[in-house]
């Protein structure tokens, strides 16, 4: 690397053209008609994503991008924990693994004058920050390259770093080494990811906390069942509306004419989630638990039924996604259920060794760290499990291990009799 240039996502659009229409979600619970490029995130499937980035990026551009490398605030804590604390310029205290985030939250800095920006700017702290990092990392020789480098494989394989380059040598190791952030169910093999993405125009995720429990029924093996209930929790302590009005969320008033308007960084508020589950071809959706959202809680004030949405496979080969807007109010927890009926594939017989194989790859969300997971079990009358990828206990005829997802993981369990 040579340098780093930092824009807000704000500068790369080109209004004069015309843009295509957003997902539908957007428009239904944001009001936003138009995909831009601060939104071609959407896509759980990176390379679709950074396809769109790209796409956008090129669009106001003279030229277009030669591959997208994304990465979260983990990253940058990670970082600052193996190489030390950095000093930016214009702050007084040097900047810590500890406070780095409380950094980038309250960081903020005037606009230019004569531009039409009427809000102070965060993101130019970012590159402030990034350049002495970046010096760090070049500097970096000996015993800090030997933390240093086994520090970015496990970024890399817990997805706080995905990246994509237009080059097939490039995409073939990543691909090969699953850092390239693409959806792959596996043949034979049962399949889940969750997706949860704001649609609050705030910054709640920041107080959200998520755990997941997913019963299997395996009693009869012809007919699987998967039941996933996923439960979020608000950790916020104020007391906050669910309306996008209820709060000063955008601006703090001016105390004086004239002045530049303090934005609210605004973490304390309900959590407007659209969740999406990705599962194998061929679910099909039994049950589940959408609640009806009254008009007060819309961005259009406009009602919206209870419903769970069928979303197809969104051009992923191999997935059937159902999707379920859920609100979370502060200080609150809500529980998603999806039930749905596995296809047999999910289950393999040997007539040789009288045995059952059940196979489950699942795959995280990019940018968490590390969310407590439940897998359940129950086998036929009389089996037990002879053979596991991990560790089972077994109670009352189902058996149950607890893990915290951290990265994908494909789950193998052999049972018989």
């Amino acid at each position: 690397l040579i340098s780093i240039k930092i824009e807000s996502s704000e500068t790369i659009d080109d209004f004069n053209k015309p843009y295509p229409l957003s997902p539908w979600q957007f428009n239904q619970f944001m009001n936003v008609e138009m995909l831009i490029f601060r939104d071609s995130n959407w896509f759980t499937d990176f390379p679709t994503t950074a396809s769109w980035a790209e796409y956008f990026y090129s669009y106001s551009r003279s030229a277009s991008a030669d591959g997208v490398i994304t990465l979260d605030m983990h990253v940058i804590a990670r970082l600052l924990e193996t190489l030390g604390p950095v000093s930016v310029d214009s702050v007084s205290f040097p900047i810590t693994k500890d406070n780095v985030q409380k950094y980038l939250r309250a960081a903020e800095k005037a606009p230019p004058k004569g531009t039409f920006y009427d809000q102070w700017d965060r993101k130019a702290f970012l590159s402030e920050l990034a350049q002495p990092l970046l010096e760090k990392i070049l500097d970096a020789r000996g015993e800090t390259w030997t933390r240093l480098a086994p520090l970015m494989l496990e970024l890399l394989d817990e997805k706080h770093i995905l990246m994509q380059f237009d080059d097939e040598e490039a995409t073939a190791l990543l691909r090969g080494r699953n850092w390239d952030g693409a959806l792959r169910p596996e043949q034979n093999s049962d399949f889940l990811m969750s997706v949860d993405t704001n649609m609050g125009y705030n910054k709640t995720n920041a107080r959200m906390e998520s755990s997941f429990e997913y019963n299997v029924d395996l009693s009869t093996p012809l007919n699987p069942v998967g039941t996933l209930l996923m439960e979020q929790t608000n950790l916020s302590k104020v007391d906050v509306l669910c309306e996008p009005y209820a709060t000063e969320r955008f601006m703090l008033p001016p105390k004086f004419p004239g002045e530049l308007r303090d934005p609210v960084y605004n973490m304390d508020e309900c959590h407007w989630g659209y969740l999406r589950i990705y599962t194998l071809e061929g679910t099909k959706l039994l049950r589940s638990n959408p609640q009806e959202i009254p008009a007060e809680s819309t961005w259009l004030g406009e009602t919206i039924p209870a419903r769970t949405d069928d979303l197809g496979d969104e051009d992923i080969p191999g997935v059937q996604v159902f999707g379920m807007m859920v609100i979370t109010p502060t200080h609150e927890t809500t529980t998603a259920i999806f039930e749905y009926a596995l296809p047999m594939e999910v289950l393999t017989q040997s007539i040789e060794t009288k045995s059952w194989t059940y196979r489950l790859k699942i795959q995280k969300q990019p940018g968490m760290i590390a969310q407590p997971f439940h897998l359940n079990l129950r086998l036929p009358d009389g089996m037990q499990i002879k053979n596991a990828s991990i560790s089972f206990a077994e109670n009352d005829g189902v058996w149950t291990a607890k893990f915290d997802l951290r990265r994908d993981l494909m789950i193998e369990v052999t049972f018989g009799n």
